[in-house]
């Protein structure tokens, strides 16, 4: 579910439905709950001892360039650490100006070199669209994201598309310090430095896949990447909004339904289903993508 969704499915809760965009509960009124809701449910986990979030992100880096940082280079607000980190070369690309809001995504790239079937990956266009996907060719401009969908257009970006022949190479790291004086054409390794990567750079542009654990800041847009947490949250964000649009049952109701009843054992609310709940745990974390061929350590 996309944060935009949700805000959707809360309005629906609300009965705020007339009006796109809501009439009494506009996004701009129901983000500082949902933000509330979002650490509400990061805080039980981690008093929990449940599994870390783990997420993927990919950044083509730029020959000569030793540094990657995640809220600069990345666009990404919840990085924690890096878990792992993979390169490989040999890139074609493709500059992304557009990205629809449509089921698939259409994305605009004036004068693409894709063809049908190519994996793609996307980076820097919205979180949406951002990520692995198969390429279902329109037209010369444009392309479908297959399996892809979004309720939020991305327009006037500058986003990249990625395809590449080649495996995807383990960094080692992190390490304490870089052997390597770069550039090479490889990577090879990273440090984590003061919420930075840093590599010795290469001779030629490479492209980085990061599989980093979240730091539990909300996302302020597309997937909230908390798998089966998404009927808590809902409930729970209308449950905070509601008193503001003088729905104090309403409010009370939607408590019980998220929170539970202290005083009917067994019921505890959605956020006790979902934390009791070990098959949800299992789908907790954003697996990293199944890449073609197989993933090798740099030498």
């Amino acid at each position: 579910m996309t944060v935009e969704q949700l805000f959707g499915k809360v309005r629906e809760k609300l009965g705020d439905v007339e009006e796109s965009g809501g009439g009494n509960f506009t996004d701009d009124l129901i983000r500082p709950f949902y933000e509330e809701a979002y650490r509400k449910l990061w805080a039980t986990r981690r008093n929990l001892g449940l599994p870390d979030i783990r997420k993927d992100v990919y950044y083509n880096l730029p020959a000569r360039q030793h540094l990657i940082t995640p809220s600069v280079h990345l666009g990404v607000t919840d990085f924690g650490r890096p878990e792992f980190v993979w390169e490989r070369g040999n890139l074609t690309t493709a500059t992304v100006t557009a990205a629809s809001a449509a089921t698939p995504i259409q994305i605009t790239a004036t004068g693409h070199p894709f063809s049908d079937g190519d994996e793609i990956f996307i980076s820097n266009v919205g979180e949406n669209a951002n990520g692995r996907w198969f390429f279902s060719k329109n037209d010369a401009n444009t392309g479908f994201l297959n399996g892809s969908s979004s309720s939020t257009a991305y327009s006037g970006v500058s986003g990249t598309a990625t395809r590449s022949d080649e495996d995807f190479l383990r960094l080692r790291g992190p390490v304490d310090v870089l052997s390597q004086s770069g550039p090479h054409q490889l990577l090879g390794e990273y440090q984590w430095k003061s919420g930075r990567i840093l590599t010795p750079g290469s001779t030629e542009i490479r492209q980085v896949w990061i599989e980093y654990l979240a730091n539990g800041t909300p996302p302020s847009s597309g997937e909230i990447g908390i798998s089966a947490a998404e009927s808590f949250l809902v409930s729970y964000t209308a449950a905070l909004s509601a008193p503001t649009g003088g729905q104090h049952t309403r409010y009370r109701e939607l408590m019980v339904e998220a929170l539970g009843r202290p005083d009917v054992p067994g019921y505890g609310g959605l956020l006790l289903e979902y934390v009791r709940d070990p098959v949800k745990q299992m789908h907790a974390r954003s697996y990293a993508p199944r890449l073609r061929g197989r993933r090798r350590y740099a030498t």
